[in-house]
């Protein structure tokens, strides 16, 4: 038996297409509500600071955020029912580690998404979420979705905190770092991943791939990083 699943790779400059043994299949995208809304009206953000700076008036945000829910729900529907594939990529780049305080992230980032991810599942999706740069102070909230019907793809966020959260619920994507796979030697991609199937890889739920870019990856890391996970990844 498996702990990983080699030959679930992505491709390209961000994950659009996946190889799913051997065959590369078209995957289609939704998005947290906040993202979309944050991604056409750029947040303000106070001189010195990271964050989100939440506005005098936050009701129509939120009124926007409620009329996008549905909306991407479907869109994601749609998706996968025009293609045939279920599984619905969903990037989550604005709800990273400091661009909103924890207490922004449970009140405007996750109700909303976490309405969308439900959404999904129920329209007989395999919902995606991205937790792009780092997750780790979101990871406790995110954990409360069903068992067994999303697998969340890591960047920066340490994959034993991962597996201690969102990994009792979720399958696990990633997180060899693309720094990793432009600059390092292919004996150091191996060694990554063996560590990361020793920390992350029990009881299965773990898939080996690329956390984030994946355009400037030398070839022969790319290979290492597959045959590793054909390597160690097994009981």
């Amino acid at each position: 038996m498996r702990w990983v699943c080699p030959s679930f790779v992505g491709l390209g400059r961000w994950p659009f297409r996946l190889a799913v043994n051997g065959q590369a299949q078209a995957k289609m995208s939704a998005k947290a509500p906040l993202s979309a809304l944050a991604t056409r009206v750029p947040a303000r953000l106070p001189e010195g600071r990271g964050r989100f700076q939440r506005p005098a008036r936050p009701q129509p945000g939120r009124k926007a955020m409620e009329v996008l829910t549905p909306l991407m729900i479907q869109m994601g529907i749609n998706s996968a029912q025009a293609t045939g594939n279920p599984l619905i990529f969903i990037p989550l780049h604005k709800g990273a580690d400091g661009f909103l305080s924890d207490e922004q992230f449970r009140k405007f980032y996750w109700p909303t998404l976490r309405e969308v991810i439900l959404g999904l599942i129920e329209g007989g999706c395999i919902p995606l979420p991205a937790a792009e740069g780092g997750y780790s102070s979101r990871l406790e909230v995110v954990k409360d979705l069903p068992r067994g019907k999303t697998v969340w793809m890591i960047d920066l966020t340490d994959m034993a905190d991962a597996k201690r959260t969102i990994g009792q619920n979720a399958c696990l994507l990633g997180n060899v770092p693309s720094s990793l796979l432009n600059l390092g030697t292919p004996e150091e991609v191996r060694a990554y991943v063996r560590r990361l199937i020793e920390v992350a890889g029990k009881d299965g739920g773990l898939i080996i791939a690329n956390g984030a870019f994946f355009d400037e990856a030398k070839p022969e890391n790319v290979k290492a990083m597959v045959e590793a996970a054909k390597e160690y990844g097994v009981y």
